[in-house]
């Protein structure tokens, strides 16, 4: 994933002349960084599996800049939510998936804001954040959206 992290750096540099270092201080750099990639045509052109990899690519260096200050361990799965999405990254409190987020980032756009995800879901700061989580759990036929409360 560092090397992945680092091909996002070279991206930068390359299509926009933007210098950025893996450190979540370029966090809200890296979110303009995917905003301007999601609304190229090339992009919005490509196959589904190139914007994964493109998403990866992005999630990798998320991810990245959080484990070099938080810690952590990158994993290739979770082994009770294998359809959450690939290489969770397992901090101290919990686990976050970086890459469901660049590749979110990239396809919905600003409402997937990897900078504000990493403010609510490792920093725990809601302050100024107009944020909602939606919460999954595991059904008979994979992850399934929980929508409603559990009575108590």
């Amino acid at each position: 994933m560092e090397r992945f992290a680092e091909q996002a750096v070279m991206d930068a540099w390359q299509r926009y002349r933007m210098r950025l270092q893996i450190h979540v201080s370029a966090l809200p750099e890296f979110e303009q960084y995917l905003g301007r990639v999601s609304q190229e045509p090339s992009f919005r052109q490509s196959t589904e599996k190139d914007q994964r990899a493109e998403g990866l690519i992005g999630g990798a260096f998320v991810g990245e800049a959080i484990r070099r200050v938080h810690g952590g361990t990158w994993l290739e799965e979770v082994p009770d939510l294998k359809d959450a999405g690939p290489f969770p990254l397992k901090l101290a409190r919990n686990t976050i998936w970086p890459v469901t987020w660049g590749f979110k980032r990239l396809i919905n756009g600003p409402e997937d804001n990897v900078y504000h995800k990493y403010l609510v879901m490792v920093l725990r700061q809601t302050n100024g954040l107009n944020y909602s989580l939606e919460q999954w759990t595991n059904g008979p036929n994979g992850l399934v959206p929980l929508t409603e409360q559990p009575s108590k």
